[in-house]
């Protein structure tokens, strides 16, 4: 199970061009319990900030200067293809062409501006407890391929074994019928 606490130490990247918005975002996570929240706006920098933050959850506004989200997801899977952190894309810009390219380009929810502050943080806690069961999850996953490497390995070191065993067993067996005759 996944404690709230757990949750909110999860780290989230802001990338939204409008100062406003991500003060308003930071106090409001703030306010909510989320201490590492990290805002950012101006896109060129999204992927070397992704890359030495490791956030937990990206809040992406699409319509920016120099670089769209569209491009920024873009930049993302292409840095980290197996990236399992989710993308909420917010956006002025309803129209269901827009919210199908946002979802087909990696986002995992989407949210229209203005947005209901309700809303924002219900949709971002329910997408980090996602993102800390599979973060879980892969931890388990990665104990137990350890542990099936560690008993394969003494698998075969008992086989290895056997095998010598068998062999002196038998090469003493033979010796001793040689010796009888």
């Amino acid at each position: 199970m996944i404690s709230t606490q757990q949750i909110q130490e999860s780290r989230i990247l802001l990338i939204d061009d409008t100062v406003t918005n991500i003060q308003m975002l930071v106090e409001m996570l703030e306010q909510l319990g989320y201490p590492n929240v990290k805002g950012l706006t101006d896109a060129r920098l999204a992927t070397e900030t992704f890359s030495e933050y490791k956030p937990d959850l990206v809040v992406l506004d699409i319509m920016m200067p120099y670089l769209d989200g569209f491009e920024v997801m873009r930049q993302f899977k292409a840095l980290d293809p197996e990236s399992a952190v989710p993308i909420l894309v917010l956006t002025a810009s309803s129209d269901q062409v827009t919210r199908l390219r946002a979802l087909e380009s990696g986002g995992s929810d989407f949210l229209v501006k203005p947005f209901d502050i309700m809303e924002v943080s219900l949709r971002i806690r329910n997408l980090l407890q996602v993102r800390a069961l599979n973060k879980s999850l892969m931890e388990h996953i990665h104990f137990l391929e350890k542990v099936v490497r560690e008993r394969s390995v003494d698998l075969l070191t008992a086989r290895e074994l056997l095998v010598k065993e068998k062999a002196q067993y038998y090469g003493n067996a033979e010796s001793a019928e040689l010796q009888a005759r």
